[in-house]
């Protein structure tokens, strides 16, 4: 039970690191060429945590989600202008402790600013 209320609190602060990231992006502007911050130094490169997860194989299996989940990873690591550390975990791969297991190597990463995308 301690992992969960650890995910519980690490969901929390991860929360509030994307809202704080959406909220001071405004503050990052153009000068001459290169983007700089409030203080005149370039603003720290925010990283792209994703964690996809697709499943087809159900007893009434599904089609495409594992598809979709590969894709969604794919096309958020082609959009992302910056360091991705993405995990896909597909059909029998995805389970609850594989899932545990990167959610808690994506908090353990995670600085202020990173992105997480839960798929």
């Amino acid at each position: 039970m301690q992992l969960k209320s650890r995910w519980v609190q690490e969901k929390a602060r991860l929360t509030a690191l994307m809202f704080l990231a959406i909220s001071l992006f405004p503050l990052t502007v153009v000068y001459g060429g290169a983007m700089v911050g409030m203080d005149g130094e370039p603003p720290p490169v925010p990283k792209l945590h994703i964690i996809a997860i697709g499943i087809n194989t159900y007893r009434s299996p599904l089609k495409y989600a594992r598809a979709d989940a590969v894709a969604v990873a794919e096309a958020l690591k082609k959009s992302f202008n910056g360091p991705v550390q993405s995990q896909v975990l597909v059909d029998e791969h995805a389970t609850r402790e594989a899932i545990e297991a990167a959610m808690n190597a994506a908090i353990a990463d995670a600085k202020p600013l990173d992105v997480f995308v839960f798929y």
